[in-house]
């Protein structure tokens, strides 16, 4: 009876030392398994801010690339414009010289007319004082055609000859004086009749 009693506490002690064994592998067991699900956990995580770190250069990278093309098609308006701006000082440069030269051809186009209207006044006067000279010899000869056909006609009156021997001789100077005398006749009269 003592020798089972000794088998029995044998039993007993190694029951306790298996189930100690089995308590102590299933705690490492959960350690184990808690530790895994920590790392899985922690992967996981790893792995989410890696893809965000991908989705965030991916999307700086179309940002950047944006950015280029913003860029690109920034420096080609700048370039159009240089171009334009270029072609507008050309043809604002073309366009002041031009206005300078048709400002010379003016100038002197005026300057010319003015040579030629002064040429033009002196030739006026010229002619104005010929014309002058020409009316006061004409004047002249009038006055002094009409002093001889006063003096034919007092030597005519102081003899005696008929109207008829008169015209019969009259020449064409004769004729003109006796008109203008009788036109002059004429207009005393018509003043003294007024008076």
């Amino acid at each position: 009876s003592e020798l089972e009693v000794v088998k029995r506490r044998e039993r007993e002690e190694t029951g306790k030392n298996r189930e100690g064994m089995e308590a102590e592998k299933g705690e490492e067991k959960a350690a184990q398994k808690q530790e895994s699900v920590a790392k899985e956990a922690e992967v996981r995580e790893r792995l989410k801010a890696l893809e965000a770190a991908e989705a965030a250069a991916e999307q700086q990278s179309v940002e950047l690339k944006n950015l280029e093309t913003r860029l690109g098609a920034s420096t080609q308006r700048e370039q159009q414009q240089a171009v334009k701006l270029d072609r507008v000082i050309a043809e604002l440069k073309a366009s002041t010289a031009k206005a300078s030269e048709n400002q010379q051809r003016h100038s002197a186009e005026v300057e010319r007319l003015k040579a030629q209207l002064g040429t033009c006044e002196a030739a006026s006067l010229k002619k104005e004082q010929e014309s002058s000279a020409q009316l006061e010899m004409v004047v002249m000869q009038l006055e002094s055609l009409e002093r001889l056909q006063s003096a034919e006609v007092e030597k005519v009156c102081s003899e005696s000859v008929s109207y008829t021997h008169l015209r019969a001789h009259e020449t064409p100077e004769h004729l003109v004086c006796r008109l203008l005398l009788e036109k002059k006749k004429k207009n005393k009269t018509y003043k003294l009749s007024n008076c």
